[in-house]
């Protein structure tokens, strides 16, 4: 993702450094699958400049751009949706979804879109003018919504908390 940060306008880079940012990347999760950021790069960026160096990146250029560069990382980690795609497993931000909280019972579905890459929330009810818009932070991962809701609240809590 970091590659492709850096090719938007700054306008869209500002957008989505105003995203909420942790102070270090999460521990690895399974989901992450064989991209876990925290191992590569360190939790608190350890190994950043020399993985920018290792893809490309010019020592000057990695000096440069690693501030801007470990601020989206970390963005990346806390607010990315995987998703079932067209094409596989896909990731992204989505600056309006990410910022939706989780409910067992949640107001609105994702879906993959006709487009390739394109995440669309549906109402899943009818939804008051107001209310707060809701997911289901399992249903981005391999684990289906049916068998979430089926678990005991400690099993979902357990799962949530990971």
């Amino acid at each position: 993702p970091l590659a492709s940060f850096f090719q938007l306008s700054v306008a869209k880079r500002r957008k989505l450094l105003d995203l909420h940012c942790p102070d270090a990347l999460s521990p690895a999760r399974p989901e992450d699958g064989g991209g876990q950021l925290s191992k590569l790069l360190g939790e608190h960026g350890e190994f950043l400049e020399r993985v920018m160096i290792g893809f490309g990146w010019s020592v000057a250029r990695a000096i440069v751009e690693r501030t801007e560069a470990w601020q989206f990382l970390r963005i990346w980690d806390a607010n990315k949706l995987s998703f079932q795609g067209r094409d596989g497993r896909e990731q992204g931000i989505f600056a309006t979804i990410c910022r939706m909280n989780h409910s067992c019972e949640p107001n609105v579905r994702l879906m993959p879109g006709s487009a390739p890459h394109e995440l669309v929330a549906y109402a899943a009810v009818d939804i008051a003018s107001g209310e707060e818009l809701c997911i289901c932070y399992s249903e981005r991962n391999a684990l289906p919504m049916l068998h979430f809701l089926h678990l005991p609240t400690e099993g979902r809590r357990h799962w949530l908390q990971r």
